[in-house]
């Protein structure tokens, strides 16, 4: 594939310790597997919806499927949903990452990054980080065509993630017919 560029993540340890946790252990895999036989982690996953900024409600990509792979499924590294830590922080800016949960408290690996300011999101889902470098990646997600369920046209699929000191990092790749993350940090 054409190499699209380095997306890299802070993650808000200090106000949503559990919920950055999650998806720090989701990204280093070294939590296993659930305890119904789920590999923790999200390579091989797939950014299952794109609603792009231009919709009504719109303005962030979601993946982290990583049971069900359409959005109906997800586990955490706790073995269980998690509480909705903090309202708190706002989804005020485009990059930020956040919970795409399955209802009040019921948190998984589920994910969001917002593409554009998304104060729709407020209250309903929490926001644990942003991207630091690379939203011309997510820039690109936002391109891919979908159907009319906001289901991309093509896949979009983290092949590699992990840790780089305190920062998540993944490489991003343009491949025929999809987006993914390149197997090499």
């Amino acid at each position: 594939g054409m190499p699209v560029g380095r997306l890299y993540i802070e993650l808000y340890s200090d106000t949503v310790p559990m919920t950055a946790e999650n998806f720090r252990g989701l990204c280093t895999g070294e939590y296993g597997t659930s305890e119904e036989g789920h590999r923790l982690d999200l390579i091989d996953s797939c950014f299952y919806r794109v609603h792009p900024s231009s919709k009504k409600g719109g303005g962030y990509v979601i993946g982290g499927d990583i049971t069900d792979t359409v959005g109906t499924g997800g586990a955490s590294v706790f073995n269980a949903p998690f509480r909705d830590e903090s309202f708190k922080l706002r989804h005020n800016a485009p990059g930020l990452l956040s919970t795409v949960s399955q209802g009040p408290n019921r948190n998984t690996s589920r994910f969001c990054i917002t593409t554009v300011k998304c104060p729709h999101l407020d209250y309903n889902h929490v926001v644990f980080g942003k991207v630091t470098d690379g939203l011309a990646v997510i820039d690109r997600m936002e391109q891919v065509p979908t159907d009319r369920t906001c289901t991309p046209k093509q896949e979009i699929k983290i092949t590699f993630c992990g840790q780089q000191n305190k920062t998540i990092a993944y490489d991003g790749v343009f491949g025929e017919d999809r987006l993914v993350e390149n197997q090499k940090p």
